[in-house]
């Protein structure tokens, strides 16, 4: 028999005054910090990423100078058009228009002590 049911929460909760509901309210506060942290980390490397990974395959099919690719290809990109929701890359040796939202950008390598 499990001598600590409660073993998952972390001990200084366990002899808490507050109740377990304010406990779970507490503990998740603490989740959704963690993940507003690790967004805004993930945001500041990627800010000025130029490489980008296809998420999803993308055919421009009305657009005569879109971009195709194909889920997983490595995209450079040359401009980001906030505004309007389209990026300008290459892929392979292809040049072109895509929607932003196909792709996810890849963070940039930490350059400090690199020569």
């Amino acid at each position: 028999m499990n001598k600590r049911p409660f073993s998952w929460i972390p001990p200084r909760y366990l002899f808490s005054p507050l109740s377990p509901a304010d406990l779970m309210e507490k503990l998740a506060f603490q989740g959704e910090e963690i993940d507003r942290t690790i967004r805004a980390y993930t945001e500041q490397l990627t800010s000025s990423s130029r490489h980008a990974r296809a998420l999803v395959s993308h055919q421009p099919t009305d657009m005569p100078k879109g971009l195709s690719f194909r889920q997983g290809d490595l995209i450079c990109l040359q401009e980001k058009l906030a505004p309007s929701g389209w990026c300008k890359g290459i892929c392979g040796e292809k040049e072109g228009f895509f929607p932003a939202n196909a792709v996810m950008l890849l963070p940039v390598p930490n350059q400090k002590g690199r020569k």
